[in-house]
């Protein structure tokens, strides 16, 4: 019988997650909200609240956007009570935020004081990636419980792949986010560079993209920049801050130095301050270039 899901955060991310797996035939469960009405179009099931959802499950998704949203999941609110509560013996939660594993973990211990197994799983890459298959999910906790989950994540992200003891997955997508960040930076400062040097931004992607200086971040972000154009916004500034500092945390806390994600935090604050957290964080190419003193 195939596994059951229910998946908590049907936002972008959660949504592309559900997508895939009702395609591969799987039954996928969410909470009922305004802005989850049309989710019963697109074949799955709506649960009035996280009980409900626990009780129809094998398999349970949290892909939340905060710590407070976390905390009122698992925890509860005043009004209700939450997954801690309401999870079965047997069942396996799958926490794909980017969160620290110290954030995680007292998660991870209350619900196995209760029979159920959390596996850190952050997933890596933006909602179109995660439609093509092509995201990376880190399974990191306990390995048997991440094999019998596999048909799940396989069809969420193939290419995924177990990394280690619970926590390991979170730092993996540290060092990932980290050089996705950091690269981000580096394309806009070279487009600005070839910019004001006098080259044609469509041609130094064609000429740059294909050599040693290519990147996957440069052939995603490049034409943003290119068209200046940072909404709608798949990785918005809000998010990446937020990453930031949970990178720049981890490295204190083992000693690391981080000179670039010290530079990236500067200048993406930055780009908050002139109102423009919710831009795509490619639009740190506009930052850069006004700071900038060539020919405009």
């Amino acid at each position: 019988m195939a596994l059951r899901v229910g998946i908590i955060g049907l936002g972008k991310i959660g949504r592309a997650c559900a997508s895939n797996l009702i395609a591969d035939g799987f039954a996928v469960c969410a909470l009922s909200r305004p802005s989850t009405a049309d989710f019963v179009g697109d074949g799955g099931r709506l649960c009035a609240d996280i009980a409900e959802l626990s009780a129809a499950c094998d398999v349970i998704i949290t892909c939340l956007a905060s710590e407070e949203q976390m905390r009122k999941v698992y925890y509860g609110s005043d009004d209700r009570q939450g997954l801690i509560t309401h999870v079965r013996l047997g069942q396996t939660v799958v926490e794909m935020g980017t969160f620290p594993a110290a954030f995680k973990k007292p998660l991870a211990d209350a619900l196995g004081q209760k029979g159920v197994t959390m596996l850190d799983c952050p997933i890596s890459g933006i909602p179109s990636t995660v439609m093509q298959r092509n995201a990376i999910i880190f399974l990191s906790g306990d390995e048997a419980a991440a094999q019998a989950i596999r048909p799940v994540i396989d069809s969420i992200g193939p290419k995924s792949c177990y990394v280690g003891a619970f926590g390991v997955g979170m730092t993996t997508k540290l060092v990932t986010n980290l050089l996705v960040v950091v690269n981000s930076m580096a394309v806009a400062e070279a487009m600005v560079l070839g910019n004001l040097s006098g080259l044609e931004s469509e041609q130094m992607l064609k000429a740059v993209g294909p050599s040693a200086g290519g990147s996957a971040v440069l052939n995603y972000r490049g034409p943003m920049m290119v068209q200046r154009t940072y909404q709608p916004a798949a990785g918005p500034v809000s998010i990446v801050m937020k990453d930031l500092k949970y990178i720049r945390d981890h490295a204190r806390a083992v000693g690391a130095a981080t000179p670039l994600v010290e530079t990236a935090l500067e200048w993406f604050e930055r780009m908050i301050r002139e109102g423009r957290a919710e831009d795509e964080c490619a639009g740190i190419y506009e930052v850069i270039l006004r700071a900038s003193s060539g020919p405009r």
